[in-house]
């Protein structure tokens, strides 16, 4: 039986369409709703996307490889994305790499044998100034220390029976972003107060 999208997607599909003015502007966000639907965007379902949009096989296939928020495997439940980049990498990100690896014996670029976590270094998540950080789902756990992330890492073993195999979005109904709760960074210490300078004496003239 040929893939399809189910009767609730198809509506969502096209009322994502009808609102852009050519069909192939909605592309990125039908990606966005098959990945959610199929659980990967393998070529079957890029294929499925491309007939049903009526844009060539090619560019759907373009665009689900530049950007690394689409998978063409499915993930783990918990597809854990820790940020390498230049500000994370200083910060300590290889040492949360690491750490991950260790904690679940799992390399980057595969998943768990029981499906529950995945891991990947990020490029870039556009958050420098609160480096490390890390996104799974939608949440973005910025400040990450290793004993975060091992807390953080619990917190998803316990609540992936709740998610009866589905990936893990976010905990709430508005996706976090901020440090692992509990482990919120100090505040910075308050500036010392400095004395102000006295005004220099006045010049005199020469007699």
């Amino acid at each position: 039986m040929p893939m399809e999208f189910s009767e609730a997607a198809k509506k969502q599909f096209d009322a994502i369409v009808a609102k852009y003015p050519e069909r192939q502007a909605a592309l990125l966000m039908v990606l966005h709703l098959a990945q959610d639907e199929f659980g990967c965007l393998d070529l079957e379902v890029q294929s499925l996307v491309a007939e049903r949009l009526g844009v060539p096989k090619v560019l759907v296939r373009e665009v689900t490889t530049f950007y690394e928020m689409f998978h063409e495997h499915k993930e783990g439940q918990f597809h854990l994305e820790v940020c390498t980049n230049i500000a994370c990498h200083i910060a300590g990100a290889d040492r949360l790499v690491s750490c991950v690896k260790k904690k679940l014996g799992v390399e980057v670029g595969f998943k768990t044998e029981d499906g529950v976590f995945s891991l990947m270094e990020a490029e870039c998540l556009a958050s420098c100034g609160s480096a490390p950080v890390m996104k799974v789902g939608l949440d973005y756990y910025e400040y990450l220390t290793e004993a975060a992330l091992l807390s953080l890492i619990e917190t998803f073993k316990a609540l992936a029976p709740e998610l009866g195999g589905r990936a893990y979005k976010t905990a709430g109904s508005e996706p976090h972003v901020g440090p692992v709760s509990g482990f919120e960074p100090p505040a910075p210490a308050a500036p010392s107060a400095t004395s102000v300078p006295s005004a220099p004496p006045a010049a005199t003239e020469n007699a």
